[in-house]
């Protein structure tokens, strides 16, 4: 059973995998990952003798528990141990302890899970693609996408809703970076009219903004203009109606902007009347 398979329907309160997954037992001892413990005295059993309770056992070989029939609601390999400390204690060369399921580990308790570690405390294998997973997702799912972006699920769903939990904000360059100037371009000044924009590659002109980024914010600066008019600077698609800057010839202008990007990364600048342009970018915007 995959995660996908976890489905809600009608107006039905959404469960939590526990639920659908027939764990709701199992929480009543969480784990608890804390100091290696001491070993004790000379081992009880080695390889080939059975396992002694109470005792330390040492083996060189794998021990494996191989369960054929079904178990409902409970755990193939299950301890109570009120009085421990630990309930199981995992320590190995790579991984201490290693889950593989639908859900792989499970934590209950006054703290669910509890990890340190001389380089991290946790580390969430990235998804392969960019953006949120798809699939069924419920709320306080966490994942982090191929462009290291973390992400939280805060609504149940197939997908879910999430946000963003990191890289969020502006982030300004080092220093100001000059994106495009027409002065420059071979195609000369903007043609002039809304409807003939012209498109600025703004994540291959400035290396430093990242392709991940959603946004830039800059100025856009016009000069030897035709007449009268107005600049517009915007993502894609249509004029969406606006201006960013307004003109009048023989006065060189410039004005903040902030816009979003492309998804490949560019931007659209149109002028009513011919002009030159020049767009600088001091951020970007993630």
């Amino acid at each position: 059973m995959s995660e996908h398979d976890i489905t809600n329907s009608g107006d039905e309160a959404p469960r939590s995998r526990r639920e659908l997954l027939g764990l709701a037992g199992l929480g009543a001892a969480g784990l608890v990952g804390g100091a290696a413990l001491a070993r004790a005295e000379a081992a009880s059993a080695a390889d080939g003798n059975p396992l002694v309770i109470g005792q330390t056992n040492a083996g060189t070989n794998k021990t494996e528990l191989d369960t054929g029939g079904p178990i409902t609601n409970d755990g193939a390999f299950k301890i109570v141990a009120p009085n421990a400390d630990f309930g199981v204690i995992g320590s190995a060369k790579l991984v201490g302890a290693f889950g593989s399921a639908a859900v792989g580990v499970l934590g209950d308790g006054a703290v669910g899970g509890q990890f340190s570690g001389t380089d991290a405390a946790i580390n969430l294998e990235p998804r392969l693609t960019p953006g949120p997973p798809g699939g069924t997702n419920f709320k306080g799912d966490v994942a982090v996408d191929s462009n290291g972006v973390l992400w939280l699920c805060v609504v149940f769903g197939a997908p879910g809703a999430w946000i963003k939990l990191s890289h969020g904000g502006v982030r300004p360059l080092t220093a100001p970076a000059r994106a495009y100037d027409s002065r420059n371009d071979p195609a000369g000044k903007l043609s002039g009219g809304t409807g003939s924009p012209r498109t600025i590659n703004i994540t291959s002109a400035v290396p430093a903004v990242p392709s991940a980024a959603v946004g830039v914010t800059g100025n856009l600066a016009v000069t030897q203009e035709a007449g009268n008019g107005f600049a517009t600077i915007w993502p894609s698609g249509a004029w969406p109606g606006t201006a960013n800057i307004n003109f009048v010839p023989g006065v060189d202008l410039s004005n903040s902007f902030a816009v979003g990007l492309s998804g490949s990364g560019t931007v659209q600048v149109a002028s009513l009347v011919p002009t030159h342009v020049v767009i600088d970018v001091a951020a970007y915007i993630l």
